[in-house]
Parts: C-alpha cells; sequence; structure tokens
C-alpha cells in the first residue's frame, strides 16, 4: 500500500511539473502575435501523439522484445538529458536581443 501511495504522489508531482514546465515554454517561447498559433499546433502534436502512440509502441517495443524495451529506455534517456540544454538554449535565444540589419534605403 505504502508503495502505491509513494508511486501515485511521485507520479502527480511530476505530471503537474510536466504540465506547468510545458505552458511556461509555450508562452516564453512563442512570439508575441504567435501564442495562439503556438498552442494550436502543440494541442494537434499532443492529439497526434495520444492517437499514434500507443500502436507505435505496441509495434516496436512489444516486437522488438528485449531490444525494443532497451531502444524505448534509450530514447527517454537521450531526450531526459538533453531537454534542459535544449531549452536553456531555446529560451537564451529568444530573448537575446536582435541584431540590427542594414539601414532600409
Amino acid at each position: 500500500m505504502g508503495l502505491l501511495l509513494t508511486t501515485t504522489v511521485g507520479y502527480t508531482i511530476g505530471d503537474l511539473w510536466h504540465g506547468t514546465a510545458g505552458a511556461g515554454l509555450a508562452y516564453d517561447l512563442a512570439a508575441p502575435d504567435a501564442v495562439g498559433a503556438n498552442q494550436g499546433v502543440d494541442g494537434l502534436l499532443s492529439g497526434l501523439a495520444r492517437a499514434i502512440g500507443p500502436a507505435l509502441l505496441t509495434v516496436v517495443v512489444l516486437g522488438g522484445g528485449t531490444a525494443g524495451w532497451l531502444g524505448l529506455g534509450v530514447l527517454f534517456a537521450v531526450t531526459g538529458l538533453a531537454v534542459p540544454a535544449l531549452t536553456r538554449r531555446a529560451l537564451a535565444d529568444r530573448r537575446a536581443p536582435a541584431t540590427p540589419g542594414p539601414a532600409p534605403p
């Protein structure tokens, strides 16, 4: 019972953290005039992942046996390690002042 409670609390905290971070990044990385468009694309891609993901994972992971599970683990590990650095870079690029181009004639 304790393991179930601990797992539920951990999952809930992770889910809240993920949702908050995703929404924050969606607003911070979007151009001010394109926040709605970015939210629409995010919703579309999330729906696509929910529609295709289970079938894809069934074929790749269950069909691949141990290699499929290891591949999924490597994918999650690489993604988890890359996202913080990519996020910092994207936020730095977004907040960096634009370099002025040549003056119009």
